[in-house]
């Protein structure tokens, strides 16, 4: 009597660990469709929990028609390509000494979507590797995640932006 009763326990087991993963696959392929296209940045939030290792805090909050003053650059623009390949560009308004400059900056790289995890790998970067949760909304893509933004060894810094898609 214990053994059919098992076997039926199973099978609804399996019957609802295949729905989930058919539903995480269909969830995750609804995403990667959503996400193919050109985005620009509108605003974003960086929080430095011990900056430097000196114990102090600092957020950077920029809004949209904000980036040239706060952050020194035009806002960055995003394509993310159905190959899996992603481009980043902006123009920094500033050399590295500090002086006035125009100079584009573009970097690329691929992406992958893992459920609700945007993975963004740029070889060139110090950082290869990025996992962002993502929320998408109409035409916008929310960013977010906690790294070493201020290169102090501690992972406890957060990130977040607000893209916009491009028309």
């Amino acid at each position: 009597m214990k053994f059919p009763l098992l076997s039926i326990a199973c099978t609804c087991f399996i019957a609802v660990i295949a729905s989930h993963c058919a539903n995480s696959q269909s969830t995750e392929k609804h995403l990667e469709q959503q996400i193919l296209g050109d985005w620009e940045a509108a605003a974003t939030q960086i929080s430095f929990v011990s900056e430097n290792r000196e114990g102090s805090s600092r957020t950077i909050n920029v809004s949209e028609g904000e980036w040239e003053t706060k952050m020194r650059r035009t806002p960055p623009q995003m394509s993310y390509l159905a190959n899996h390949q992603y481009t980043s560009r902006y123009v920094s308004l500033v050399d590295f000494e500090g002086r006035d400059a125009r100079d584009t900056i573009s970097q690329k790289g691929t992406w992958a979507l893992h459920g609700d995890t945007l993975l963004i790998s740029e070889p060139n970067l110090s950082l290869t590797e990025t996992r962002f949760l993502i929320k998408i909304q109409g035409d916008k893509l929310e960013l977010s995640c906690t790294m070493d933004m201020d290169a102090d060894g501690q992972v406890d810094d957060t990130y977040w932006m607000m893209q916009k898609r491009r028309k």
